[in-house]
């Protein structure tokens, strides 16, 4: 197991433990997982391009309440993307059938039940906006499907919605700094970083000569800056208390840990690369990071499908389960 009180300190990589040499073949469903969820990346965008999403040129950036943290979605209700919601019911719905066989059952029962009761994607709206898990739990019960499929659907649907805002929102806070370790647009936590070459500015983030920290956002796909020696999680700014794990196979590809909290996060390097990846497939590419990660016993800054799956929890939803 790997020990963060052991961890070859974050400017080092921990090529000679055994463990971070775990290649991408030796993962269970991790192919399998990829594929579907890339399919479903590939519709979000689609579907994205075609949203009535009029509504959201009504929301103001607020910079002094932005510099204190808050996100600029923050106190944004569900009304402002009703709308929007609806019509990535009706696109999504189809397209997580496709992709995720193991489930198509379930999801054919929640798309009729839309089909026959279109209030159901306005109240399933509602209640991931109020984070509502007993509503969840009541209405996924009387439906005949899992809490889990009810809200994973719901959530897929919602990310459509919310990565297509995020990108006409994107340049209202451009010029606006922000230090926090969740999205300054949505509020939710990174699903991955990237290194990228650092800029010749003054600047507090560039605090190592390797390169510049950016965090992606797990549910509507923002990048934003960040202290390269902070956690994202807790905060902890002590010298060797964030450090990382990489395999010397693909020394291109990392997980970062935080000793105080046990939080981990992917990350790729890309300081030695001119070509910018595909963001949208990118945290899928590293499923064999969140894997090794989970059995070493860290935990993900954001709890995706894909990377709760070392404990088997994602049998259900892989292809062919």
């Amino acid at each position: 197991m790997l020990d963060s009180r052991n961890a070859i300190p974050a400017e080092k990589v921990a090529e000679s433990h055994p463990s971070a040499k775990h290649s991408k073949n030796e993962v269970p469903y991790s192919a399998e997982i990829a594929k579907a969820f890339g399919k479903l990346s590939a519709a979000r965008i689609e579907c994205g391009k075609n949203l009535d999403l009029e509504s959201i040129s009504d929301i103001v950036h607020d910079p002094d309440q932005f510099t204190q943290g808050v996100p600029l979605l923050a106190d944004v209700g569900p009304e402002l993307l009703r709308e929007a919601y609806r019509q990535a019911a009706s696109w999504m719905m189809p397209e997580l059938i496709r992709s995720l066989p193991g489930i198509a059952d379930e999801l054919r029962i929640l798309e009729s039940a839309f089909a026959q009761s279109p209030e159901l994607v306005d109240a399933l709206l509602n209640m991931l906006a109020n984070d509502d898990a007993e509503a969840l739990d009541r209405f996924s019960a009387t439906l005949g499907i899992s809490e889990r499929t009810f809200s994973f659907a719901g959530m897929e649907i919602l990310k459509t919605c919310i990565q297509r805002a995020a990108e006409l929102l994107g340049p209202l806070i451009a010029d606006t700094p922000w230090s926090k370790g969740n999205c300054p647009i949505c509020g939710s936590r990174p699903d991955m970083a990237l290194l990228r070459p650092k800029a010749p500015e003054p600047s507090e983030y560039l605090v190592s000569k390797s390169g510049q920290l950016w965090l992606h956002c797990s549910l509507c796909a923002h990048q934003w800056r960040f202290l390269r020696s902070k956690c994202p999680h807790c905060g902890d700014t002590e010298p060797d208390g964030l450090l990382y794990y990489a395999s010397a196979e693909r020394r291109g590809e990392r997980f970062y840990a935080c000793s105080q909290c046990n939080r981990y996060f992917n990350c790729l390097d890309l300081t030695e690369h001119d070509a910018e990846p595909d963001l949208t497939l990118a945290p899928l590419s590293l499923i064999h990071l969140d894997c090794l990660a989970r059995e070493n016993g860290f935990i993900p800054l954001a709890e995706l499908p894909w990377n709760q799956f070392c404990d088997s929890s994602l049998v259900n939803i892989s292809p062919g389960s």
